[in-house]
């Protein structure tokens, strides 16, 4: 029995080695699921936000290290580091004393394989950056929602991430993202720009002559014209704001630039009532569910030339810091006289008419209470123009 054991085995050694390499078993693909996924970006994102906090560890000279990356993402890491560094202790400045500390939630929406031990990773990530010094009048945190696209290698049993692609918009990125080359976006259809708007003088100073502001009713600057000032729900308008800055009210059509849209449903809510007209007249602005919407409605442009050069339904001020609550701001990135982007101060803090800080929220990308003194202009192309509204 033992000779027979021995020629058996050795007539399947020869059948073995005889078969093509085709017919051999595979060895077994390496295989990243959704739960090490999450782990992985959840690492990769903690880090990224810990790191412009006054809470973080790492500090100048240490690049992002909290997973393993490929030799191509490490000097694009080295950069990025040292641009986080920046902005944590250009922050520190404010008046909020910078990020006390962050909370990062990420949701894995899909995992790819995308060849031999390569995946791509899709999430979305929900952080809120905490204010070390809370101001009377002022939020807790800063919020944006981004998405995320990934590709992780298997490299002798270790996945490596070896590309991040934040979805960013156009515009200035997150506080986390300081340092990503943000891509240009084409114009949306939406978006008609049929005139070219004077340019201010002075990016801060925005004012034109003649137009002033004054105290209103609960410290509210209100605007001043030949009629009585007009007063509308400012708190209707912040609710709204607060409630759908991250998701889209089903009544209205959401846009891939949907920043001037949330803000005339904000208007609406507040109390604006919609004025008839052609479609891409700036004289008109209205909404209709079954059809379209006017020009005014949802492009930046279009809008700043109905609420304040056609109707007069809001003004501007001599400068940023005397906008309040429920008031806009509106930004040309590259200074050529098309407004790009509308936003909305969700609160302030400081005396009225002289804010230590205004907090801006908006869509496209989706970010609540971003600091405009500490953050957003400082981090904005230095040709950017900003126009006030006074509503």
């Amino acid at each position: 029995m033992i000779r027979l054991k021995r020629a058996s085995l050795l007539l399947t050694t020869m059948l073995v080695a005889a078969l093509p390499i085709s017919a051999l078993p595979a060895a077994a693909e390496p295989s990243l699921s959704k739960a090490g996924a999450h782990e992985l970006v959840q690492r990769y994102l903690d880090e990224r936000a810990s790191r412009v906090t006054q809470a973080a560890t790492a500090r100048n000279g240490h690049s992002l290290s909290a997973v393993s990356t490929t030799s191509a993402l490490r000097d694009r890491f080295s950069f990025e580091s040292r641009k986080l560094d920046e902005i944590r202790d250009l922050t520190a400045k404010a008046s909020w004393k910078g990020y006390a500390n962050a909370d990062v939630d990420v949701t894995v929406d899909r995992v790819e394989t995308k060849g031999r031990a390569t995946v791509g990773v899709h999430a979305t990530e929900l952080t809120k950056l905490y204010f070390a010094n809370v101001e009377a009048g002022g939020p807790q945190y800063e919020a944006y929602v981004l998405e995320h696209d990934f590709t992780f290698v298997n490299q002798g049993g270790t996945w490596m991430l070896e590309t991040t692609t934040p979805k960013l918009d156009e515009g200035p990125p997150m506080a986390t993202q300081h340092g990503v080359t943000v891509p240009r976006k084409a114009t949306p259809q939406e978006q008609s720009k049929p005139s070219r708007l004077p340019l201010p003088a002075d990016p801060i100073s925005v004012a034109e002559a003649g137009i002033k502001a004054s105290a209103g009713a609960a410290g509210k600057l209100t605007k001043m014209t030949s009629n009585a000032a007009v007063q509308y729900n400012y708190t209707a308008m912040i609710n709204y704001a607060l409630t759908y800055w991250n998701s889209y009210n089903p009544a209205y059509r959401s846009f891939s630039n949907d920043c001037t849209s949330f803000i005339s449903q904000i208007l609406t809510a507040g109390g604006w009532t919609e004025v008839p007209g052609f479609y891409q007249s700036s004289q008109a602005w209205w909404y209709n569910a079954m059809l379209t919407q006017s020009y005014s409605w949802a492009g930046a442009q279009n809008w700043m030339e109905f609420a304040q050069l056609n109707s007069g339904r809001t003004t501007r001020v001599p400068y940023i810091y005397q906008l309040v609550s429920s008031d806009i701001l509106q930004a040309d990135w590259e200074r050529d006289g098309n407004i790009n982007h509308t936003m909305f101060v969700t609160s302030m803090t400081g005396p009225a008419g002289s804010a230590s800080e205004i907090f801006l929220t908006y869509h496209s990308a989706n970010r609540l209470n971003v600091p405009f003194f500490g953050t957003l202009r400082n981090t904005s192309p230095v040709t950017t123009v900003w126009y006030t509204h006074v509503t």
